[in-house]
């Protein structure tokens, strides 16, 4: 057997505070970069010296639009809350673009791509409403929801 690098013994030294350790605290223990200790770790597997198991976590976090669309509603979700205010639940177009502004494009988009709208002759009009004009949430809706509650 090849003798010890002193980067390798100090990483097998480190092992005395426990029998599992990640690379960070590994670096700590040792006083190394952990980008030292993640190469010599590779080296210390090659030769049988030690075992290296990974555990990958996955998070999934809104992004900045996100959050905004969580705060105040989706513009889609907006939109139908603004057209179920309006007789017959529909509205001119002119005047989804005055409620909904730069969003309005976008909310008449997802509403008639979720089968919860129709656009013709300039006019938005709910469509698969329910009784009191409610239209149901969607699933991204349920999920913005969600994250609201464990924030």
């Amino acid at each position: 057997m090849t003798p010890l690098h002193p980067i390798e013994k100090k990483i097998i030294h480190a092992f005395k505070e426990g029998d599992s350790l990640s690379p960070g605290k590994i670096a700590s223990i040792s006083a190394l970069d952990q980008s030292s200790v993640m190469r010599y770790l590779d080296y210390l597997s090659a030769k049988g010296l030690l075992g290296i198991s990974e555990n990958v976590e996955e998070s999934i976090s809104l992004g900045s639009e996100g959050i905004e669309y969580a705060k105040k509603g989706l513009p889609e979700r907006r939109a139908v809350e603004f057209l179920k205010k309006q007789p017959n639940t529909e509205a001119p177009i002119t005047k989804l673009n005055d409620e909904l502004k730069d969003e309005a494009s976008i909310a008449i988009g997802w509403l008639i791509k979720k089968k919860q709208a129709a656009a013709e002759k300039g006019v938005v009009r709910l469509i698969g409403a329910d009784d009191s004009g409610g239209v149901t949430k969607t699933l991204d809706e349920e999920l913005l929801n969600y994250s609201k509650l464990v924030s």
